[in-house]
């Protein structure tokens, strides 16, 4: 869940490229990064991964970072050496290397570098997702991309697979057996950018299998560096703007020992997403240092200074970060929190709409009138005339055109389908991406041609984890499923299911949560409550009787369906009331804290042992790897479970956890048998849950 920091003196010297060498540990400021290019690398980063990464590429510097950042270019822009013990973190794949730190990088450089020439044979073209089917490293942004430069990057980096997807795109892994569903060939028709052949489709990915042979270049690094020092005219001393010349000394640096966990969307496990709603920046940097797996925090835009309620938040003026959650610096410095501690960063954006307001100001004090947002948008930005209806709002669901070109609740809808309007959007997104984020939820997408919002998603500068607010409605024209092209979709659906079932008791009709014609689990951003659902009833909530919203959330952090996210929120006694209040960080609660490692231990297996004996009785295993039992019934409920775990002492993590350090419980254990039987107890409105993880003896 988190890093731990331990600076030492002496750097492990793990085997480089030939030619790449070690320079030294550098500044790296969120808002002029030293190297220009952050190429998608695995959780499980090393030194030699990202150099190889890098040099496939044919870049002459790598840089590594946060344990699981890899950066490349060919100069550096403003470089300040700091000391080695800067670099303090421990790479995300080798705890005895070192990946940098937070705003550090640990810097690589070479004079020649390797170039692979791939021998390749191609497979097919099969569906892809935001989660990627090839998801170890990606090299996006580069000009020319063919399906033979593809295979040449991916083969230069050590990997067996590439893939080739929207015509620019090359990703990379080495497991076959994640690609899934097979396509016509047909399908990957989008021309390669470099004008050879076919490379995939939208969500379509062309895929070659590979070896590779290395052979040797010579590329040169100081066409920046030109001034001669003024000591030996025959030498160079770095340049007129800002560039250094840095030779390589033999130097230590520090060690550490660190876990990471990644960020979205890379990787499988350790994906569930907490909701901060409403916390502030420096408290979420706080709770990241503290609690968090990957956090969800609210929009980074200048709202409308209202004085008070939680949607205020959701009605920008500006792309300014800054607001009532905090400022430009706040956010920086919660990114480099969040990531030094294995934290990724989704931001909330509202990209559909600007303020209600006529008029107001913000919270920078800078000063509006609706339609009129000086140095962003003007009337023409906006949509009129084109809406359809008498006052210019929504009144019927029915009307596609009416939901996606009038105004939502007197929101003033921007016209996303204009130049001006996305490359604002698209410079916004750049900019948190300058910041560090990992992902966005795209509020009100329901609001947005499905087709606006991938033309905006395209010019950002790096994939990015895609979640979007598209309330389902039956047989209206707008479906969720109209925007899995662009990442996945929140399924209102799931949650609407989960409070049908917990309010009623009957809990058994779950058996079919993933056979109900929603969104397939891969598209799916799965929640019980969100900060507009928990206010207007549409699901359970922290005052839901009989412990319903707990129960909840084992089923939802149990059940293998879509990225589940939860809400961290506050309490509150009126629709509007915002921030802060009494807390209910539900993040850390007994239950969901326990179910949360139950989720990650068991990612990956499937439902099997299911039982149900009554409606308020469920019970279900996930393959070898863990158990769960619920009861919302009024009486206990005691019976003999089959299982397919093996036979040990497990502690109950809905109750309690595996105390540190011990090989005891804070809470019940459970005994399993040889068969995978045990025989428990499941209180009233409560639950178990039990997973290999947890296992004692």
């Amino acid at each position: 869940m988190s890093s731990t920091l331990v600076t030492a003196h002496k750097r492990s010297s793990p085997t480089l490229l030939p030619g790449w060498s070690f320079v030294g540990c550098m500044a790296d400021p969120s808002a002029t990064r030293l190297l220009p290019v952050r190429i998608l690398s695995p959780s499980t980063l090393t030194q030699q991964t990202c150099v190889a990464l890098c040099n496939a590429a044919n870049y002459v510097y790598a840089g590594v970072e946060y344990s699981v950042e890899c950066w490349c270019g060919n100069s550096l822009n403003q470089a300040q050496t700091l000391g080695d013990s800067s670099c303090n973190m421990a790479c995300g794949g080798d705890s005895t290397e070192i990946c940098g730190a937070g705003n550090v990088l640990g810097l690589f450089h070479t004079t020649t570098t390797t170039t692979a020439t791939a021998t390749t044979s191609y497979l097919g073209c099969y569906a892809d997702s935001s989660t990627r089917v090839l998801s170890s490293a990606s090299f996006n942004g580069i000009q020319g991309m063919t399906n033979t430069m593809c295979a040449n990057l991916c083969a230069g980096a050590g990997y067996t697979l590439s893939g080739t997807e929207a015509g620019d795109e090359c990703y990379c892994g080495s497991s076959q057996s994640a690609l899934g569903a097979k396509q016509l060939d047909s399908t990957c028709s989008t021309p390669c950018a470099g004008g050879t052949g076919n490379c995939g489709g939208n969500w379509l990915i062309s895929v070659t299998t590979m070896t590779s042979t290395l052979t040797n270049s010579t590329t040169s690094t100081t066409s920046s560096c030109v001034a001669k020092c003024t000591g030996d005219p025959s030498q160079i001393c770095g340049g007129t703007n800002w560039e250094i010349s840095i030779y390589v000394l033999s130097s230590g640096a520090g060690s550490t020992t660190t876990t990471s966990s990644g960020s979205l969307p890379t990787t499988t496990a350790k994906n569930i997403i907490v909701q901060m709603f409403q916390w502030t920046y420096a408290s979420v940097a706080a709770e990241c240092g503290y609690f968090l797996g990957s956090a969800g925090v609210g929009p980074a835009q200048e709202n409308w200074n209202g004085n008070g309620p939680w949607w205020d938040s959701y009605q920008p003026m500006s792309y300014s970060i800054t607001g009532k959650l905090g400022n430009r610096d706040a956010f920086a410095t919660m990114v480099a929190t969040c990531h030094s501690n294995g934290v990724g960063v989704i931001v909330d954006t509202v990209m559909n709409h600007q303020t209600a307001q006529t008029s107001g100001t913000g919270y920078n004090g800078d000063a509006f009138t609706k339609y009129n947002y000086p140095g962003t948008y003007s009337t023409a930005d906006f949509h009129h005339s084109q809406c359809g209806t008498s006052d210019g709002q929504i009144h019927n669901y029915d009307n596609a055109t009416e939901v996606q070109f009038c105004e939502l609740d007197s929101l003033a809808d921007l016209a996303t389908e204009t130049e001006h309007v996305r490359s604002t959007l698209a410079a916004y997104i750049n900019d948190l991406i300058s910041l560090g984020v990992d992902g966005l939820r795209l509020d009100a997408a329901k609001h947005m041609p499905p087709g606006d919002i991938a033309n905006i998603l395209s010019r950002a500068t790096k994939p990015l984890y895609i979640t979007q607010e598209v309330v389902w409605g039956s047989g209206e024209p707008i479906q969720p499923s109209q925007y899995v092209g662009n990442g996945q979709v929140m399924e209102f659906r799931f949650t609407s299911a989960i409070q049908s079932a917990f309010s009623s008791g009957n809990i058994a009709q779950l058996a079919t949560v993933n056979s109900n014609g929603w969104l397939p689990s891969s598209s799916a951003n799965a929640f019980v409550a969100n900060h507009d659902t928990e206010r207007s009833g549409t699901s359970l909530n922290y005052l839901s009787p009989n412990n319903q919203y707990t129960l909840a959330h084992v089923l939802a952090l149990s059940i293998p369906y879509g990225t589940p996210s939860i809400l961290s929120s506050y309490a509150f006694s009126s629709y509007d009331q915002g921030a802060p209040n009494s807390g209910k960080y539900l993040h850390r609660w007994t239950a969901i804290a326990g179910m949360i490692g139950f989720y990650n231990r068991v990612s990956g297996s499937a439902v099997n042992n299911w039982v149900s004996d009554a409606a308020a009785h469920i019970a279900y295993g996930r393959g070898s790897a863990g158990f769960v039992a619920i009861n919302t019934a009024s009486s206990s409920w005691t019976t003999t479970f089959s299982s397919s775990l093996p036979s040990g002492v497990y502690c109950d993590v809905v109750n309690g956890a595996v105390v540190s350090g011990s090989s005891s419980c804070s809470g019940p254990s459970i005994t399993v048998n040889a068969g995978g039987e045990f025989t428990a107890t499941v209180s009233a409105d409560y639950a178990l849950a039990i997973h290999i993880g947890a296992k004692i003896a």
